[in-house]
């Protein structure tokens, strides 16, 4: 999978990219099956760190967590940390 994105954002970008501190899971989010997705890279000497989250529940739902100022990744690994699946009505 991280050659595949790398490719992906080298082609579209022009430029060779390269994903670090990737990382890639299953888990769950109240029972729910999910994955969690994180890389950083860095474009035009800017540092971008994304987190991907993908649940499986009465549909699939993804969130995605872009920082680009290094100052949020507390804020929404707390978020992520406080995910829960809500029962349809």
């Amino acid at each position: 999978m991280k050659s595949t994105m790398e490719q992906g954002y080298s082609a579209q970008l022009g430029e060779e990219v390269s994903l670090e501190n990737f990382a890639f899971e299953s888990t769950d989010i109240d029972g729910c099956p999910a994955y969690k997705m994180s890389y950083d890279l860095t474009i035009n000497g800017v540092t971008i760190s994304q987190t991907v989250i993908g649940v499986n529940g009465d549909k699939a739902y993804t969130y995605s967590f872009t920082d680009m100022t290094g100052e949020w990744g507390d804020a929404f690994a707390a978020a992520i940390d406080s995910m829960t699946a809500v029962p349809v009505a």
